[in-house]
């Protein structure tokens, strides 16, 4: 779905960042294909998490895309070929389905403040989105979606796992 574009040295990373994380929050329906009968309602999420001096962004597709790149420079595009990363995004994406009524419908794409991780959800209808605190997403508070952040955390940890970044 995300091809790579031969690289211009003027192109800041942010310019970059942007580019593709615009790409993956205008997924719709007709370009991706159908969502599977685990999560008929859930095409796909864009998750933005603040880190000190930029965000990184998770995005998981139906079709399998997999990505995680970062405001500032780097991440890993594709990573969705590696069965891990595959089987942790259908997770993922199931237990948005299963959660799907706690993300109202919200067509922004502004990014999160500091203290939020943001997590926008694709739908044939169009976006829905919903926030966590940094703080419960990282374990330091409780929280009453622990499954939705161990699922997010388990796609991370095998796209690092995966292999190198660009």
């Amino acid at each position: 779905m995300f091809r790579r574009k031969a690289k211009s040295k003027s192109q800041p990373p942010g310019e970059v960042y942007d580019t593709l994380r615009t790409r993956a929050l205008e997924v719709e329906e007709a370009t991706l294909g159908r969502a599977p009968v685990e999560h008929p309602q859930v095409l796909g999420t864009v998750i933005d998490i603040p880190s000190e001096g930029g965000i990184a962004s998770v995005v998981a597709l139906a079709d399998g895309t997999t990505s995680m790149y970062t405001s500032t420079g780097g991440g890993t595009i594709g990573a969705g070929t590696h069965e891990a990363v595959a089987t942790r995004t259908r997770a993922l994406l199931t237990t948005l389905q299963r959660l799907i009524e706690m993300f109202p419908a919200d067509d922004r794409v502004d990014l999160p403040p500091a203290d939020f991780v943001q997590i926008t959800v694709i739908t044939p209808s169009g976006r829905c989105r919903a926030s966590i605190p940094t703080a419960a997403f990282w374990g330091q508070e409780p929280s009453t979606v622990v499954d939705l952040i161990a699922a997010i955390q388990d796609v991370i940890s095998a796209i690092r796992s995966a292999g190198p970044s660009t």
